[in-house]
């Protein structure tokens, strides 16, 4: 198989949630492989961590409490979260692209 064509499917999929109230499918934890569940995590993460026209970039601590009360309504994968909460700070300097700066 092509490799951009299992990119362009976790693409497709970070709207999706486990318990099948994403879009654009709705699909549900059985129909959502890991690789589509990190990229759903991660995108998360990135949208809250950055400043949008509409809105201010959320804290550290904020971000790290929606991501666990999402995974416990079972919309988000809650071992990945887990995973994330290991090394958050690490991962919210990546999203707010602070990697190398210091």
């Amino acid at each position: 198989m092509f490799p951009g064509t299992q990119i362009a499917r976790w693409a497709a999929l970070h709207h999706e949630r486990i318990d099948g109230t994403g879009y654009p499918f709705g699909l549900k934890e059985s129909s959502l492989d890991q690789d589509a569940r990190i990229v759903a995590v991660a995108d998360i993460l990135q949208a809250l961590a950055q400043t949008r026209p509409y809105r201010p970039a959320f804290s550290q601590a904020d971000i790290l409490t929606m991501l666990k009360e999402m995974a416990d309504q079972r919309q988000i994968d809650a071992g990945i979260v887990a995973f994330v909460a290991e090394d958050f700070s690490a991962l919210y300097a990546l999203a707010i692209g602070a990697e190398g700066q210091g």
